[in-house]
């Protein structure tokens, strides 16, 4: 329920995104990137996705039945643009300009009609936003979407064509039976 169990901002404007769903092939978690991405306005390069770590990812239910972006990536969707909305907030409070006038470009929140701007890493990095997911935080249009649907190169398929890829039951661990 909380932005922060969702991603994290970092000083240098990096972004790392938690889900409970895992990637089983599907390309998952490039996807929940560019969806982070798009929502945060910064380069999906900048983003890196932790899923399926019990300790550190939000209870979004497991990974089956194609759940992995209708019901993870939506949630991590909803939740970088609540972030959005506050990071768009406090740099109108830095710009001293109305939010209405802002837009998050590449990592900074700047006017929309050009001039200064403000990382996000220097509005918020390294701290926690506190907020709740607002379920009503508006959603970038698809109609701008620059980077969802774009097929960029995909880190796990060259140890899947080359048979050096770790499965889950490629994993041993001491004592296991």
């Amino acid at each position: 329920r909380e932005v922060d169990s969702f991603l994290a901002i970092y000083a240098d404007g990096s972004v790392t995104v938690f889900t409970s769903k895992v990637d089983v092939g599907t390309g998952m978690r490039v996807a929940i990137a560019q969806m982070a991405a798009e929502e945060l306005g910064v380069d999906t390069a900048r983003v890196t996705v932790v899923d399926g770590d019990t300790a550190r990812c939000p209870n979004t239910g497991g990974t089956g039945g194609s759940t992995g972006l209708t019901r993870g990536g939506t949630a991590v969707r909803q939740a970088a643009a609540t972030a959005r909305q506050a990071l768009l907030g406090l740099g109108a409070v830095r710009l001293k300009r109305p939010v209405a006038d802002l837009t998050i470009v590449a990592g900074e929140v700047r006017p929309v009609a050009g001039g200064r701007g403000v990382g996000i890493g220097a509005l918020v990095g390294g701290r926690r936003l506190a907020l709740p997911v607002d379920a009503k935080a508006t959603l970038v249009s698809p109609a701008r979407y620059t980077k969802v649907g774009q097929s960029p190169s995909r880190p796990d398929v060259p140890a899947k064509c080359t048979g050096r890829y770790q499965y889950i039951q490629d994993f041993t661990v001491p004592g296991m039976l």
